[in-house]
């Protein structure tokens, strides 16, 4: 029996991280998957045991072209017997459109492998997987310098974070929000107008089945009073993107002036 792994799992998986770079060529990106698996197998057994471990990764395999993995054991331990520690094999496995990462172990003595670390790497055909959305703003606030979206660069910053909440004490009970940055968004057009301006944005990739919220700050604004980028339409930036859909359009946001206390 596989033991199973999943990279949502903070207990099971430490310091999972993606990296995307688009390439020179046309519509494909390079993508580095990334972390410390976190098995905690043990042994008591001095003839070899050979374990497959499995690890979901929550990405999706839309256009994947080629790939490559790396594993490497990070932290093992022996009580003074004979041994033997083995990651022999790794591949990558697609089910239902998600990528796998199977690693075949082996461990003998009395020994624990608690942890080895992964590295992912993939060339993937760009696809429609995308949270994508607008930022509006009066033009007074800020006017860009033209109608390019390399006008904004720095001005907003767009993250997606795993969402999470965690119960709280007392007697009002409650649950605080907990959010993870997983990546940034990028500017993809923007218009200038007389009296507003809007920009628009995309994240792409982003992870299956995990509760996610869209965050954008600002220090480049300056209206009559302090300024939040808000959702249009309150827990609009929570966001929630399965296999058949992996992408979200209209998830939209605008600047709110706040007045400052007297």
């Amino acid at each position: 029996m596989a033991i199973n792994l999943d990279v949502a799992d903070m207990a099971q998986v430490s310091g999972h991280s993606v990296i995307v770079s688009n390439l020179a060529v046309q519509d494909r990106s390079l993508q580095v998957l990334s972390g410390i698996a976190c098995p905690e197998w043990k042994s008591r057994d001095e003839n070899v045991r050979r374990e497959q471990i499995r690890l979901r990764l929550r990405h999706a395999s839309e256009g994947l072209e080629q790939w490559s993995v790396a594993v490497g054991l990070a932290s093992i331990g022996n009580d003074d017997t004979n041994f033997a520690f083995g990651t022999d094999q790794a591949v990558l496995e697609i089910e239902n459109g998600e990528l796998f990462l199977l690693v075949d172990a082996a461990l003998a003595g009395d020994s624990t492998l608690s942890r080895f670390s992964y590295q992912v790497v993939l060339t993937v055909l760009q696809s429609k997987a995308a949270v994508t959305g607008t930022i509006t703003w009066p033009t007074n606030w800020f006017r860009p310098v033209s109608g390019e979206s390399a006008a904004l660069a720095g001005v907003f910053q767009i993250v997606l974070n795993r969402r999470s909440e965690i119960p709280l004490q007392g007697p009002l009970g409650g649950v605080r929000e907990v959010l993870e940055p997983l990546r940034a968004g990028e500017i993809s057009g923007l218009t200038v107008g007389t009296e507003t301006c809007q920009a628009r944005y995309r994240i792409l990739r982003p992870p299956l089945v995990t509760p996610l919220k869209v965050t954008v700050t600002t220090e480049a604004l300056h209206g009559p009073g302090s300024i939040a980028i808000v959702p249009i339409v309150p827990d609009l930036d929570r966001v929630f993107v399965t296999l058949e859909n992996p992408g979200k359009d209209g998830i939209d946001f605008y600047a709110k002036w706040y007045k400052e206390p007297a």
